[in-house]
């Protein structure tokens, strides 16, 4: 592994070295890359258009985060920031990485998270509009398969895109981001594949069901937790290398911690079993303007509440950011459609 973080070091070098001019370009691609955006942005987006994608769209997002979590926790391993001073095997002194306001992730390294989350989500992305272009090639009688071809090129650009920033920034191996673009695949392929028996046992699933899915999958989470701390592993020690290597101590932010996306997703999990079966609140007859406005007045809503938690209290933070969480799906998924398929029909 000394040797693979080793290669992993002099590549990720060379990766600053030779693009210093993409530094902003890289640093955009990064963020864009988040997680955090899958929840905030993509999905609000998708369900102004269409609920049951939009709920693909969420669900592997939380699935992947979720799996990337308790993955990390199990594998423990080094991010390259904070290993290059760490490590014994660089005799000759540690080579310099470059840090930036992303590079302060502290959750372990592997497998890269932007790289899983992406990964699935733009499956489930690229398969729709694939689905979507090849009914419109089939209707006119033209060749679907350079459809297929050109988006699925641009889904492995996409990936490489960010592996890449995620290596630039110093936060990610390149190992981790190979590992993360092939379970996030598989995840995307099992859990937003219209055709995948996971998906459609989830999509019909009744809320008892769905709950009981969430519920094992928060408990499992959790155990994983105090398991480590009662072997005597402290499960932040990867917050702890973070605070002692980041050259800015103001970039280390608490929705990066393992612990934040385990309550983050408890909460988009329990969201999910308000609104199940999602497969009878599909639709894609939105009054687009209206989805749009209530959406905006909705995220609006949300971000206010969230800037608002207190964190002197770990318990209240946590619990309030869980219940903020659960009314995303709740409200753009379970009220959203009824509103703005009510008032395309009183428009029509």
């Amino acid at each position: 592994m000394e040797s693979l973080y080793t290669w992993g070091v002099s590549m990720i070098q060379d990766i600053q070295t030779r693009y210093p001019d993409y530094d902003n370009f890289l640093e955009t691609v990064s963020r864009i890359g988040d997680p955090a955006y899958a929840f905030s942005i993509i999905f609000p987006i998708i369900s102004t258009i269409n609920t049951l994608l939009a709920a693909d769209i969420l669900m592997v997002s939380v699935i992947a985060e979720w799996s990337n979590t308790l993955l990390k926790w199990l594998f423990r391993e080094d991010r390259p920031y904070w290993w290059v001073r760490e490590s014994n095997s660089l005799r000759k002194g540690y080579p310099y990485l470059k840090q930036g306001p992303l590079t302060c992730e502290t959750g372990p390294g592997s497998p890269s998270g932007h790289v899983m989350g992406c990964a699935a989500l733009l499956y489930v992305l690229i398969t729709a509009c694939i689905r979507h272009y090849s009914a419109r090639c089939k209707r006119s009688g033209e060749n679907s398969k350079f459809i297929s071809t050109t988006f699925w090129s641009i889904y492995v650009t996409i990936l490489m895109l960010v592996s890449l920033s995620r290596m630039y920034v110093a936060t990610h191996f390149p190992h981790q981001c190979v590992l993360g673009a092939i379970l996030g695949f598989l995840i995307g392929h099992y859990f937003g594949n219209a055709h995948a028996k996971p998906t459609a046992y989830w999509h019909s699933s009744t809320k008892l069901k769905l709950l009981a899915f969430v519920l094992g999958a928060t408990v499992l989470s959790f155990t994983s937790y105090w398991i480590q701390k009662a072997f005597g592993i402290d499960p932040q020690w990867s917050v702890k290398m973070a605070f002692k290597w980041c050259e800015h101590v103001e970039n280390v932010h608490v929705n990066t911690t393992p612990l934040f996306s385990l309550v983050r997703d408890t909460g988009l999990g329990l969201g999910l079993v308000s609104v199940s079966p999602v497969i009878q609140r599909a639709t894609d007859k939105h009054n687009l303007m209206v989805s749009v406005a209530c959406v905006l007045a909705y995220c609006t809503a949300l971000h206010l509440a969230q800037v608002s938690v207190p964190t002197s209290d770990a318990k209240i933070f946590y619990m309030c950011h869980a219940l903020l969480y659960s009314t995303i799906p709740y409200v753009l998924i379970g009220i959203l459609p009824r509103v703005a398929t009510v008032n395309k029909r009183k428009t029509n």
